[in-house]
């Protein structure tokens, strides 16, 4: 089987023109609006209307660290978020 390589690999993969983060971020709220139904469909236009916007003004990598720092996501050979040092 052959594998490919992307182009340039320092760009993100992009579908349309959201990057793989900003798609995770509206299947999220598409799935949140699909499980509550009525109004909560709203939140599927204003919830990615509000976060992509922040999430494209902060540095690379802000989103898998918010999550790593909220709990949802493990970054393999870091410490955990409450930890004050950080030895090597």
């Amino acid at each position: 089987m052959k594998e490919r390589m992307p182009r340039y690999l320092h760009k993100p993969i992009q579908i349309l023109w959201f990057d793989t983060n900003e798609v995770v971020i509206l299947v999220v709220f598409y799935l949140i609006a699909m499980t509550f139904g009525g109004l909560a469909w709203l939140t599927l236009i204003a919830g990615p209307a509000i976060i992509i916007p922040y999430k494209r003004k902060q540095p690379r990598g802000y989103f898998s660290h918010a999550l790593y720092c909220a709990g949802f996501a493990k970054l393999n050979g870091y410490p955990i978020p409450l930890s004050k040092t950080f030895r090597e």
